[in-house]
């Protein structure tokens, strides 16, 4: 777990789904209350942050004893203590090779989502007064 003013840090980790994810920009500049964990606080190269029933990892996908801790152990307990039986978990792509293993071989059971960008821009009125 990394200290609020060490949020920056996991920014580069979690590039990939900021721009789909505005809770992981909220979560990185303090506003949301959540946790971020990276695997090295000097060096990370793994990141993991949840808020309510959301779990994002970013970064280099390694299976590590901690990581399988995290995720199979400490979170899910951290979900049920706050009344959630399950949570969603978004990734890159890197990610998928490695789920089932990271999750202790309780496979995560996968949705398609689809994600649409709006260019408000076209919807600007004029102030007639």
């Amino acid at each position: 777990m990394i200290a609020l003013n060490e949020l920056e840090t996991a920014r580069p980790l979690l590039a990939l789904l900021i721009s789909h994810h505005l809770a992981i920009e909220s979560i990185l500049g303090g506003l949301s209350p959540a946790v971020v964990y990276v695997d090295d606080a000097a060096a990370p190269e793994t990141a993991v942050t949840r808020i309510n029933h959301r779990l994002f990892l970013g970064g280099k996908p390694v299976v590590t004893p901690a990581l399988t801790q995290l995720l199979t152990d400490t979170i899910p307990a951290e979900s049920r203590a706050e009344g959630r039986d399950s949570f969603i978990v978004y990734a890159a792509p890197a990610w998928d090779s490695v789920m089932d293993e990271l999750f202790g071989g309780k496979p995560p059971i996968r949705r398609a989502r689809q994600y649409f960008v709006l260019d408000a821009r076209q919807f600007e009125k004029q102030l007639v007064i």
